[in-house]
């Protein structure tokens, strides 16, 4: 079983990396507990503001209070979904490496 828990402490994390990261696990919240909840609502904002430290740590405190059942649901979401991303990513970096092998 996976348990996914939102850490909020201050590590150096590429920027993109983190945001693409929380659209991921607002995606995948959104589709367990619902766009209208509470959480989703804080993450959505969360991610709007930049991911700033105060925001981050309130999103953590939200999503941390959610049964652990959800949080292991909204896990097996999110880890689908990354996965079904690197594979686009990489198909499309393949692609357009052949492409730039062709010009």
């Amino acid at each position: 079983m996976t348990h996914l828990k939102l850490v909020s402490d201050i590590t150096l994390i590429d920027p993109a990396a983190e945001r693409s990261a929380m659209t991921i696990l607002l995606t995948a919240t959104g589709a367990v507990v619902g766009e209208v909840s509470k959480v989703y609502q804080t993450l959505s904002r969360t991610l709007e503001q930049d991911l700033e430290g105060r925001s981050k740590a309130v999103a953590g405190r939200a999503f941390n209070a959610l049964p652990g059942w959800q949080r292991e649901r909204i896990a097996t979401v999110a880890l689908e979904a990354a996965g079904t991303a690197r594979s686009y990513h990489a198909a499309r970096e393949r692609a357009v490496t052949a492409l730039a092998a062709l010009g």
